[in-house]
């Protein structure tokens, strides 16, 4: 169920009103969010810093999202012995590449699922993980000062062949990071194709885009009233009644509350 639903101005970038977003919904003390352990999930769009820095100073936030496999990453740089007394310190260490293996090295965490498709396929899940990487940053989001767990997902059937041209890359940033397992991470990603079932169903049934006016803010308007009606056939969900057609009568009955 959408919580904000917001228009994306042409001065403005979808990751920039995403942050907002997210930052008005963990500062409302009246929500869950405001003080519980959270963890949003996002595409590529909102894996770099415009989104990240803003919302990676929540304690009790993290953000786990898909990156490109062209990103180059960092290593925290070692401690040397002797520091020096004059110059900038040194932020980052040797380079990671996501699309040089031989920048990886030795990955810090391991873990592997079973995973059974729809059709009864049963695929192996192999899941691997950096820990404490950084990103390049910027003069106004400081990206030294948030490490992340890098965590590689590929899907092998049971002989080893890969079911995938390429793996899923996620990071993991937040405070909290470490309290959210990798197999929770790998199925927490997997929830957010769920909000595409908001934008089909509204866009199909609820004409979501098929107010047109030149006024911006009666359309901001119709957006709302459509939410609004998603909400409420979302809470109606248990009280529907299935209709079959005359020739569907045949179909077993559905499970209660879907």
């Amino acid at each position: 169920v959408p919580l904000s639903m917001r228009r994306v101005e042409s001065q403005q970038t979808g990751a920039t009103v995403g942050a907002k977003q997210m930052q008005d919904l963990l500062s409302d003390a009246t929500l869950p969010f405001h003080n519980q352990l959270c963890v949003e999930v996002a595409d590529s769009a909102y894996s770099g810093v415009p989104f990240l820095g803003q919302v990676a100073d929540y304690d009790n936030l993290v953000t786990i999202a898909r990156m490109r496999g062209n990103r180059s990453l960092y290593r925290q740089a070692q401690p040397q012995p002797d520091p020096r007394p004059q110059g900038h310190p040194t932020w980052y260490g040797n380079p990671f590449h996501l699309h040089h293996p031989t920048t990886w090295g030795v990955p810090t965490e391991k873990a592997k699922t079973f995973w059974t498709t729809r059709k009864g396929r049963t695929l192996i899940v192999h899941i691997e993980a950096w820990h404490d990487l950084l990103m390049s940053g910027s003069r106004e989001y400081p990206m030294h000062r948030y490490p992340f767990t890098l965590i590689r997902c590929a899907v092998t059937e049971e002989d080893g062949k890969p079911v995938f041209e390429r793996p899923l890359w996620l990071l993991a940033m937040g405070k909290r990071r470490l309290e959210i397992s990798l197999l929770q991470a790998w199925q927490a990603y997997g929830q957010r194709f769920d909000v595409e079932h908001f934008f089909r169903f509204g866009k199909q049934r609820l004409l979501l885009t098929a107010y047109q006016t030149p006024d911006v803010q009666h359309e901001e308007n119709w957006w709302h009233i459509v939410c609004l009606a998603y909400v409420q056939l979302w809470l109606a969900r248990s009280l529907a009644q299935t209709l079959p057609r005359p020739w569907e009568r045949y179909l077993p009955p559905p499970s209660p509350g879907v």
